[in-house]
């Protein structure tokens, strides 16, 4: 009988030896027993397998070994990655195929999470807060906009255009501020072996990719689970809700519209031709339409009292998942669409001025050491400047194409050259630097940065990439989503939703996924191991003890001078457990700290005899039988001492109390 289609045309059928075959050719076995299960002999025949009898089940067993440490270190199953494709269609982790845009193809992914230090993953959520502080501030600053942007402008024709629709609207037509901001970390190694956060750049425009990180949390959770590699993480998943943060956003800035008598819709401007557009679609099923630039000019107008209509519709909040490249404006069409958006009452997201904020010359002002004073201690409290500054890469000043030219040659390799431009594949590396400045115009060279290069330390993990297994050192770059609303003066909403991890080859220098450079990733918080802490207290005390004390900040701050410590949470749990065993230390013998360093330790506390007695000699108070004493020897007029009236207690009443 038949067993099972290949193809819909292609048979198998069961014979009396119980074998499967193919066209007469032997493929597996089948056993009919209770618990039923096919064998396949050939791994690539499960991709073409999808229809079977309900009285066989698939077997298809992960090779045996692997576990989430070990995995890295062997070949993973065809089944393992098959699962991990398909988990990825049917939910949604998917892009654009470049070949065909009616067909769709899993995004590029990594198969394990990432390892991020829990502080660094805590700084970064707590740095999100100030960033958008920061950024409202200097984008209601139009004296600090128009320093910046005026002599750009003049060399860039995109931030001239964008500067030249500011300086009509500064103030825009709605005070209701709207922004979702992601801010992009990577973990620095300094020379001295210290582990940093530092901040590659904030995105004030089209953050993607908010929906599909999300998603690839869900399925690493789910591979941890198919797979039982649950006990073998040291950290845990965290919980992962960009979507949901930004529509919430979304429906809090539609609320504070107040149009809510009459049908207004959320427009969401996006790219034509988007591969990247099912991380939109994500969004737009919540919430509303779609549109691009070109679309908003033909169907777009401005009614008597200044609210956008698309089509006759009013509009409430522009999303912008555009705007931000100069391919999304080729023609004055785009230009004019991108105009009336801020011209009208509708809550732009971002605003121009936002827009301008997230140019790349803004962070250079705030990172340069002898700029950088002015716009922090202008916005923020000195405590926040000097947090929020421990998180900045050096970026180079520079006046002229020479001077850059000099500063380039001296280690081009430790460098990278920006343009004002967001999306990947803008930036310029290491030895190319030169050649590219060589052939730029006098003046053109003005609207670029020049920042030190992030050194952070690569992992061994694998990737799915089109259909595509590969084993690669990667590095990894966090981004921190936020949402920040304001109605004037008012705060309605200022919070973080989510994260992004985003992982690219060693050696590869763009990270952007869309633009095919990276992978989407996740990442577990790393635990601090007991073993590690307790080894490096013990040296400590064994190297250090004469300055070490009983106080836990002290012991810290010593901690700090002595030793080279990769985060704040490790530095703090060494400081605690050194304080705790100096005071056990006190007390009795400890194990594992030398014998001989605690005997010195409790013979200076035996022969120890302080200045000062601990005991009160100003007033001592005696009885009647010790003066009585004193008085035999002479010595009865004591300064300082008097006498007391001795208490008669009742011996057979305390009895009775003390039963």
């Amino acid at each position: 009988g038949i067993s099972t289609i290949f193809f819909d045309f292609v048979y198998c059928r069961r014979q009396n030896k119980k074998s499967i075959y193919l066209d007469d050719f032997e493929i597996g076995s089948v056993c009919l027993s209770r618990n039923s299960k096919l064998y396949l002999k050939s791994w690539y025949l499960i991709i073409d397998l999808y229809c079977y009898p309900s009285d066989i089940s698939i077997l298809l067993p992960l090779r045996s070994g692997i576990s989430y440490k070990g995995a890295v270190d062997m070949e993973l199953s065809l089944e393992f990655v098959q699962d991990t494709i398909d988990w990825c269609l049917r939910n949604g982790l998917c892009l654009r195929a470049t070949t065909n845009f009616a067909q769709a193809v899993h995004a590029p992914i990594s198969v394990f999470p990432s390892t991020i230090h829990k502080d660094m993953y805590q700084k970064s959520i707590e740095l999100q807060y100030l960033i958008h502080k920061l950024i409202d501030k200097m984008s209601t600053d139009k004296e600090f906009i128009f320093s910046i942007f005026e002599p750009i402008s003049k060399v860039d024709a995109f931030v001239n255009r964008l500067f030249q629709i500011y300086k009509k609207y500064p103030d825009g037509n709605n005070p209701i501020t709207f922004a979702v901001i992601r801010t992009d970390y990577m973990e620095h190694v300094s020379d001295s072996g210290r582990v940093e956060l530092k901040q590659v750049e904030y995105n004030t425009i089209a953050a993607s990719f908010a929906c599909l990180s999300g998603l690839v949390t869900k399925l690493h959770k789910f591979i941890q689970k198919r797979y039982d590699f649950e006990s073998k993480f040291t950290g845990c998943l965290p919980d992962n809700n960009s979507l949901i943060g930004i529509a919430d956003g979304i429906a809090t800035a539609f609320k504070a519209y107040g149009n809510e008598k009459h049908r207004a819709n959320v427009l969401m401007v996006v790219q034509p031709f988007e591969r990247n557009v099912f991380d939109q679609r994500f969004i737009e099923n919540r919430l509303f339409e779609k549109r691009t630039l070109t679309e908003v000019d033909e169907h777009g107008s401005i009614s008597s009292n200044g609210s956008l209509l698309i089509n006759e519709t009013e509009i409430s909040i522009v999303y912008f998942r555009a705007g931000y490249s100069p391919n999304d404006f080729p023609t004055d069409k785009e230009w004019r669409a991108r105009e009336m958006i801020e011209k009208s009452t509708a809550i732009s997201c971002p605003n121009i001025a936002y827009t301008l904020i997230g140019f790349k010359k803004i962070q250079e002002i705030l990172c340069q050491e002898n700029t950088a004073g002015l716009p922090l201690k202008r916005y923020l409290q000195p405590n926040e400047a000097k947090f929020i500054r421990s998180s900045f890469m050096k970026f180079h000043s520079f006046d002229t194409k020479e001077e850059l030219i000099s500063i380039v040659s001296k280690n081009p390799e430790s460098l990278v050259l920006k343009p004002q431009r967001e999306g990947g594949g803008n930036n310029i590396y290491g030895k190319d630097i030169l050649p590219f400045l060589n052939s730029l115009n006098d003046d053109s060279f003005s609207s670029y940065v020049l920042m030190e290069l992030i050194n952070t330390k690569p992992f061994l993990n694998y990737i799915i990439k089109d259909g595509k297994v590969m084993k690669a050192n990667l590095i990894s770059e966090l981004g921190i989503y936020g949402v920040f609303i304001k109605n004037s003066n008012q705060i309605l909403e200022n919070k973080v939703i989510g994260h992004l991890l985003r992982s690219k080859s060693q050696g590869v220098n763009e990270g952007g996924v869309a633009a095919g450079y990276g992978v989407i990733d996740s990442f577990e918080r790393g635990r601090v191991r007991t073993k590690t802490v307790k080894r490096a207290s013990r040296v400590l005390i064994e190297k250090y003890y004469p300055r070490l004390t009983l106080d836990f900040q002290t012991n810290k701050r010593i901690c700090d001078e002595v030793a080279v410590i990769s985060t704040k949470r490790l530095r703090n749990k060494i400081a605690g457990f050194t304080t705790h065993l100096m005071k056990r230390i006190q007390k009795g013998p400890v194990r594992g700290i030398s014998f001989k360093l605690q005997e010195e330790e409790r013979e200076k506390k035996d022969n120890y005899v302080p200045e000062i007695s601990a005991l009160d000699t100003s007033s001592i108070q005696i009885d009647s039988t010790t003066e009585e004493l004193l008085k035999s020897m002479g010595i009865e007029n004591l300064t300082g001492v008097s006498v007391v009236q001795e208490e008669i207690v009742d011996e057979r009443k305390a009895r009775r109390v003390g039963k």
